[in-house]
């Protein structure tokens, strides 16, 4: 009777640690599916990193879509009878607890960066495992070998699927509810975007491209966004790939608090964030001719260079005299403020973001073919040759 009542134990709290995975699984489903904001996962956060990444789905299945009924049917055979039960219950907690290890692995290997709540989720899979195979092995049971064989084909195949398959990383956002915003009158420069909800004019910022291109498309990045950096040269060679048919409007949003106030906190991949910008609007203002030139060099590499090899670079360019005074300018201070705003009006979320006549393109794209179909598709324009 004492062993019952302890099996009986074990087997609730296993039950318990199941289903709070399961109820963050399906909460992590939820914002996968719906584009919601989660707290403390602001863009740039060491969330937004994780569930932006190639992990966080396999194909276009987001990961807490295969976690959830996982869990689920651990928390039910958790209170199950019968020698059969058993065995399914040990192969779920073998195909749990691996994908447990794996993901909190690429998390602290491959991504350098933890999401809090898929941390939790995992950790508490992983508790509710153990206490599986403690069960197991206390009942010195038989196992017939052909579930938990099963079970670790299919924990094998599962990440040999991760490595190989390259999902989107990115949303697609459309609005088409009516505008509250007047349209550009045609006395004036200003382009419409994202069914009329942004409009601006080009002359105010840089352009990657010919300002007189068929599609004018503003890209929202920053100089610190590891994903942005990826994305930079696959949109160079979609600008040699479509010519004159699409440009780009260069708008730097800064990803750090203190001149970012859209962004909740201080996060260490973002530090410095605000002084990027302001060295990069600063040579738009003294020499806008050489700003093309200042953007491909600071974002040549994985990382961007240091604030001092960044100045060196500014000042290279336009002149130690013209890049102070340009940096003094107020005019830098509100363009920030308006890249903000700007970053508000189309949900906020993740960067990079291209912003197009009636849609928002949220998070990095990758590969180069998925460049392609998305301008294609939704600009209506074909390659030169």
């Amino acid at each position: 009777m004492p062993n019952v009542k302890r099996e009986n134990h074990l087997g609730a709290i296993t039950a318990i640690l199941s289903a709070l995975a399961a109820a963050l699984a399906a909460f992590l489903l939820w914002q996968s599916l719906s584009g919601a904001a989660i707290p403390g996962c602001g863009a740039g956060s060491g969330c937004d990193g994780v569930l932006s990444s190639r992990f966080s789905r396999l194909g276009p299945i987001p990961i807490s879509a295969l976690a959830l009924p996982i869990f689920l049917m651990m928390a039910f055979f958790a209170f199950a009878r019968g020698e059969l039960s058993r065995q399914v219950l040990l192969g779920l907690a073998i195909i749990a607890s691996g994908a447990a290890i794996w993901f909190i692995s690429i998390q602290a290997f491959v991504i350098h960066r933890f999401c809090v709540y898929c941390t939790i989720t995992h950790a508490l899979a992983l508790s509710a495992s153990l206490l599986i195979f403690w069960q197991w092995k206390k009942r010195d049971a038989r196992t017939t070998p052909l579930i938990p064989i099963a079970a670790a084909l299919l924990l094998a195949a599962f990440i040999t699927s991760q490595l190989l398959i390259q999902p989107a990383l990115y949303t697609i956002s459309r609005d088409t509810r009516p505008s509250t915003q007047p349209s550009p009158t045609k006395n004036t420069n200003q382009i419409s975007l994202y069914n009329n909800r942004v409009t601006l004019d080009p002359a105010d910022w840089p352009v990657f491209g010919s300002r007189r291109a068929q599609h004018l498309v503003i890209l929202l990045f920053d100089y610190t966004c590891s994903h942005c950096r990826r994305e930079f040269p696959l949109l160079q060679q979609a600008r040699q790939r479509y010519g004159t048919q699409v440009a780009f409007i260069a708008i730097p949003l800064p990803l750090e608090p203190s001149c970012n106030p859209a962004i909740p906190r201080i996060i260490p991949e973002h530090i410095n964030s605000c002084t990027y910008t302001r060295y990069a609007l600063a040579v738009w203002i003294a020499n806008p001719s050489q700003f093309e030139q200042f953007h491909n060099r600071v974002m040549e590499d994985d990382r961007p260079p240091s604030l001092e090899q960044t100045r060196q670079i500014a000042q290279e360019l336009i002149t130690p005299p013209a890049f102070a005074a340009a940096l003094a300018d107020p005019s830098i201070e509100k363009r920030i403020q308006e890249s903000v705003q700007l970053y508000r009006n189309v949900g906020a979320g993740p960067i990079p973001k291209l912003i197009l006549p009636a849609a928002v393109i949220h998070g990095e794209i990758y590969p180069l073919q998925h460049v392609f179909d998305v301008l294609e598709s939704h600009l209506e324009i074909k390659p030169l040759r």
